[in-house]
């Protein structure tokens, strides 16, 4: 592995390289044919030198930041400057992988010094480097092997290890959570690096919880680029930023990020705003007076998550509680021992709203019988408002979501309620001459998430028995109100008020 001119031996060029990425961009590679040597975005070697500091790293870009260039640059360092060692390289879609990231290693094998070129084998879906070298014990080559990193396809990514080992995610938004749970198994050894790239499109999953999760961005080193962080690179054409500010609009989840490389504050069909639930997790509020508890129990069973969630008028009471169990007088139990609690300690809910459907229903009988205060919610049948939404299930998700657009609420930060939350989109139903909303199906969500949403369930359960969670005070007034609109009609000698 000698530069041209052969300034150095091989180890001491190796470790230099290693230590110094720049260097091996300047001095690995040939200059194109007007001279100029390897051009790198400006934001790439300080990512790079990153990876060489930090066993976790990420970035999330705007498109045509240079990404998939730099993942395939930063391959190929680490290919030649540790002995043993492995780069995984994943990308959502075998396509992918052939036809854009196995492209880039092409042109920056073409542009290798011959002393290096020789010694790089480019195959379908692996390269292999070789590491006999003059004067050194013969090694089996390193590699940089392709994966795609599919749900279902998760073990092709096991097994991989090295004493160096390089895990790269491209394209990572779109990659499901069991394959980052692979990939993590992958870094058993202290050289061992992770790095995931790709546009913030999606607010959930794995990739959004590495720029956005509190104890996740203490592990991981983020780097974010905009377009005008490349506006002035030779390969990036600046008037398409002007182009997308008119055809999009600064407001625009697209241009939140392609052009500033940031998750979106609105994601497109999202039945709950993204950037009002980021608010609630962040707001200390007073509890509104005037309202008493509500509770919403989805039960479950077959491997899913049983669910409770606590609401106390503008404020969640604190993370969703969830368990597995298949025994479903254990579940019943256990909401009966979280009622009494509540009502020693002078906080019972008015209601626990309860998913009336297959084992809920005789759940909340039993409940009901015990003596707690149960709502059965038939998630199927009609909506109350069903001049907008197609059943209740949908018009309990918009209630939830209205609940955020009021400003003055508070969640604690619940991971797994939160994804829920802003993964689950809106359907525009056209039945007839009606055009009504609703709620994409469960198992729709359960192929991004990879779970059902119970919690979100759980917690679209505490807005069904909005007349209960009023204190008798409010009722009065209300009665109060009423009762004087009759006496009003009485008193105006009206053919009507005889009736």
């Amino acid at each position: 592995m000698m530069p041209a001119g052969g300034r150095s031996t091989p180890k001491s060029i190796q470790e230099r390289w290693a230590a110094d990425p720049a260097a091996f961009a300047r001095e690995a590679f040939l200059p194109d044919d007007q001279g100029r040597p390897l051009t790198l975005a400006k934001w790439a070697i300080p990512f790079v030198e990153g990876v060489r500091d930090n066993p976790y790293n990420g970035v999330k870009a705007n498109r045509n930041a240079s990404k998939t260039f730099t993942m395939a640059f930063l391959a190929l360092w680490w290919g030649f400057t540790r002995w043993p060692a492995k780069v995984l390289f994943a990308a959502t879609r075998a396509d992918q992988l052939r036809d854009h990231n196995w492209g880039e290693f092409r042109l920056l094998h073409a542009r290798l010094i011959p002393e290096l070129r020789k010694d790089v084998q480019i195959l379908a879906s692996e390269i292999r480097i070789s590491a006999d070298k003059a004067g050194e014990p013969s090694r089996q080559p390193n590699m940089i092997i392709a994966r795609a990193a599919s749900e279902g396809n998760s073990v092709a990514s096991q097994g991989a290890h090295a004493a160096h080992m390089l895990v790269i995610l491209d394209e990572a938004a779109g990659i499901p959570d069991s394959i980052f749970n692979v990939m993590y198994g992958s870094l058993t050894t202290p050289g061992s690096r992770i790095v995931v790239a790709g546009n913030p499109t999606i607010t959930s999953g794995a990739f959004y919880r590495i720029f956005t999760h509190p104890e996740m961005s203490k592990l991981w080193k983020t780097t974010t680029v905009s377009a005008f962080d490349v506006q002035d690179e030779p390969w990036f054409r600046k008037a398409w930023i002007d182009e997308c500010r008119k055809n999009w609009g600064e407001d625009s989840p697209d241009w939140q990020s392609y052009v500033l490389g940031e998750f979106p504050t609105t994601q497109e069909g999202c039945i709950f705003p993204v950037d009002l639930v980021s608010d609630a997790v962040a707001r200390v509020v007073e509890l509104k007076p005037g309202y008493l508890p509500i509770w919403g129990f989805d039960p479950a069973a077959g491997g899913d998550r049983c669910a409770l969630a606590k609401r106390h008028g503008n404020i969640l009471l604190g993370p969703v509680e969830t368990w597995i169990s298949d025994d479903t007088q254990i579940s019943v139990n256990r909401v009966v021992d979280a009622y009494y609690a509540s009502r020693d300690a002078g906080s019972a809910p008015a209601a626990i709203c309860v998913d009336a459907s297959g084992l809920g229903i005789p759940m909340a009988q039993q409940l009901r019988d015990l003596g707690l205060p149960i709502v059965s919610v038939p998630f199927s049948e009609k909506a109350n408002r069903d001049e907008m939404y197609v059943n209740k299930r949908a018009e309990m998700h918009f209630s939830a979501a209205d609940w955020f657009r009021q400003r003055d609420c508070s969640i604690p930060y619940d991971e797994q309620l939160i994804e829920e939350m802003l993964t689950v989109r809106k359907i525009n139903s056209d039945q007839g001459n009606r055009m009504r909303l609703l709620a994409e199906p469960k198992d729709e969500i359960k192929k991004r998430i990879l779970r059902s949403p119970d919690r979100l369930d759980a917690f679209n359960l505490t807005f069904c028995a909005r007349y209960r969670e009023r204190d008798s005070g409010y009722l009065d007034a209300k009665m109060a109100v009423v009762r004087q609109k009759r006496r009003e009609r009485a008193d105006s000698g009206t053919w009507m008020s005889a009736i």
